[in-house]
């Protein structure tokens, strides 16, 4: 009795052993695809604008230009819209109409 349960255990080791070096060699495989998954969906533009000049009127935000002369994430494409001319989010509300906006095409 006592000889098969050390032999119960050890094969119980080699087993764990044997996964666990399984584990060791697909380990890089799965980080390095994930790298790579990640690099493709941060490298792909989220957004595309059609170039336009607009003087805002009354009632004009920076979302709601974005979203009539910009495809995909309008959180985006506002963000560059307002880096593009130079706008903080502080000036947000210093906005007025007769402002000049430019739109600069693409992402």
């Amino acid at each position: 009795m006592y000889t098969s349960t050390n032999q119960q255990k050890g094969r119980n080791m080699r087993a764990i052993y044997v996964r666990r070096r399984i584990m060791v060699a697909i380990a890089p495989f799965l980080i390095v695809g994930a790298l790579v998954a990640v690099a493709k969906f941060v490298s792909q533009p989220t957004f595309t604008c059609t170039a336009a000049e607009i003087t805002l009127v009354k009632g004009d935000k920076i979302w709601s230009i974005a979203d009539r002369f910009c495809e995909g994430n309008i959180t985006d494409a506002a963000g560059k819209i307002m880096d593009d001319n130079g706008i903080e989010g502080k000036d947000l509300d210093s906005l007025r109409p007769g402002t000049i906006i430019i739109i600069k095409e693409g992402n």
